[in-house]
């Protein structure tokens, strides 16, 4: 319950940031109208489109609807309102860490929350309240295998059906456990669980399809068809986040793979020394090799590369061969020869192939958020081994789990530097321009936290024109003002003429840190970037004459 509680207080101290933003929107509908989730049009991109067209599952907003009911807009205590989901996640952790290492399971489940992984991804996103439900089905569903009971293969089909509902790759979920079910030979139980998460999962879409014409879900199926059959663009981002976020488990595996101390001592300064390198000479450059099979889709190649790729990528690399020892010490060296222990081992091998699977299978681009299932079945396999071979070096676990903690507070407090950017430039900004007029009619270019607090200063999205006339087609007239962050904002494809507008101030963000997680956290090569300069700079036009906006 604690270590749930201050997972939920760090989250809720930071604002808003990236798609936290967007969920809103959705919430407040489900608020007002609950049974007319998607009837309402939303600003995410270019322009307002129908919600059903913005990726958005309700499970999440659903919740959180209920808690802008209760305390209106207070974004604090929406964070403290989805303390339920820490603690099911914390709970679900230490059942799965208890059943299958039977030692150190209160250690590693503080490692794992605490992770580079974790600890910046709660907001109020998708993904941990996904997982969180996901690992509970999974929890009940093992209880029901050992029991032989149908009541918990339904209940745990009933909370899998809600982890698909909170984000699709909760599909991971009930396949999980129709491996777990082949594996054991649980298979009526197995389908009742899973057939329940189906029924639940298509009655929901169905409702959906009658309300408005389409599923959600088959929607945006359909819109990412092509995206999700070009993947090989994820294989590179696989190991530069798993290089970038898993080295702290990594010498956790080494020590588990009983290697001697200076070995692990070489590894933890090599990898304390990757993010001082990338903190003091990280950046873009040039790269004079190009990879089209590794390319993002639409593009023929990559031709800018960072450090960061250089030195977190290899890293990956290394991650990835150190679990395939890890997965080869369990089934193939002598004295771990029990039937009953190999097949839970082979479970979570095999659940840690689906979690890659669905890695590549679920994700149009690449993001830490969808390797939390990778990390989470990664640290059950290496907590497994450690609890056998660690027996007698309980202060080595320790330490390296300080270390991860360690690593896991940087991670958080860059990402609260972030966001904090974000909100004081849009307030900064606002209140720059209330100094010099009185009743101003302010537009702004921006997504994310920008998007989020420029609104809540009462500033309205800039909707350029791109394919002829729209009637929601923004014309900026005299007088107007345009705040523009940096392109380390995601924007709209509006770019201010110097014609038509005239630059009053710039307002830079600068807090000495030269890391950054935005955007590369939430969708990037790494998980952690170089900042160069300033946090966030962000420019304020007035404009001079009449004239519509328009996309460059």
């Amino acid at each position: 319950m604690s270590l749930a509680l201050l997972y939920t207080l760090l989250n809720a101290l930071k604002p808003l940031v990236i798609d936290d933003a967007a969920y809103y929107y959705y919430a407040v509908q489900a608020a007002a109208k609950p049974l007319d989730p998607y009837g309402f049009t939303v600003f995410w991109w270019e322009r307002p489109d129908p919600a059903n067209y913005v990726l958005a599952p309700m499970g999440l907003p659903y919740w959180w609807s209920l808690g802008l009911r209760l305390f209106g807009d207070r974004p604090f205590l929406w964070k403290l309102w989805l303390l339920p989901y820490s603690i099911l996640f914390v709970a679900s952790l230490y059942s799965l860490f208890r059943r299958y290492t039977g030692k150190y399971e209160v250690t590693l489940v503080a490692f794992t929350v605490f992770s580079p992984a974790f600890l910046p991804s709660l907001n109020l996103m998708l993904d941990v309240p996904a997982i969180a439900l996901g690992l509970a089905a999974i929890v009940v569903y093992l209880r029901a295998a050992d029991r032989d009971s149908w009541q918990l293969a339904f209940g745990a089909g009933i909370l899998a059906g809600l982890a698909m509902e909170t984000k699709y790759t909760g599909f991971l979920t009930p396949a999980a456990m129709l491996l777990h079910a082949v594996i054991y030979r649980r298979f009526r139980l197995g389908l009742v669980a899973a057939g329940t998460a189906g029924l639940l999962f298509t009655a929901w879409e169905m409702f959906l399809a009658w309300q408005y014409g389409d599923s959600h879900f088959l929607w945006h199926v359909r819109a990412n068809k092509d995206a999700l059959l070009k993947k090989a663009h994820l294989i590179l981002p696989l190991f530069g986040n798993l290089g970038s976020l898993c080295l702290a488990g990594t010498l956790l595996a080494l020590a588990a793979l009983r290697c001697p101390r200076w070995l692990l001592l070489v590894a933890g300064i090599t990898s304390a020394l990757a993010y001082v390198t990338v903190a003091l000479v990280g950046g873009v450059f040039e790269s004079w090799f190009t990879f089209p099979l590794f390319a993002d889709p639409g593009q023929t190649f990559v031709g800018m590369w960072w450090l960061e790729d250089g030195i977190f990528i290899p890293l990956g690399v290394f991650v990835g061969g150190v679990c395939a020892l890890m997965c080869w010490r369990l089934f193939f060296r002598r004295g771990l020869q029990r039937r009953v222990v190999r097949r839970e081992w082979l479970f979570l091998v095999l659940w840690l192939g689906l979690e890659v699977a669905g890695y590549f299978a679920l994700t149009p681009f690449a993001a830490v958020r969808r390797l939390l299932g990778v990390t989470v079945v990664g640290g059950l396999l290496i907590g497994t081994l450690a609890a056998r071979t660690c027996r007698r070096r309980p202060g080595l676990v320790s330490g390296i789990t300080a270390y991860g903690v360690v690593l896991g507070l940087g991670f958080y407090s860059v990402d609260l530097l972030e966001a904090f950017a974000e909100k004081n430039a849009a307030e900064q900004a606002a209140a720059f321009i209330h100094a010099r007029d009185e009743r101003p009619t302010i537009w702004y270019v921006g997504h994310w936290g920008f998007q989020h607090y420029a609104e809540r200063n009462g500033m309205k999205p800039v909707v350029p024109r791109s394919n002829g006339p729209q009637p929601d087609d923004s014309v900026l007239r005299p007088g107007d003002w345009i705040v523009v962050p940096d392109e380390g904002v995601t924007q709209q494809s509006f770019r201010v003429d110097d014609e038509h507008a005239e630059l009053m101030g710039k307002l830079e963000l600068n807090d000495g840190i030269p890391l950054r997680t935005v955007i590369c956290f939430y969708s990037g090569r790494t998980a952690v970037t170089h900042l160069d300069g300033a946090r966030l700079v962000v420019r304020i036009y007035r404009v001079k004459d009449e004239h519509t906006a328009r996309s460059h």
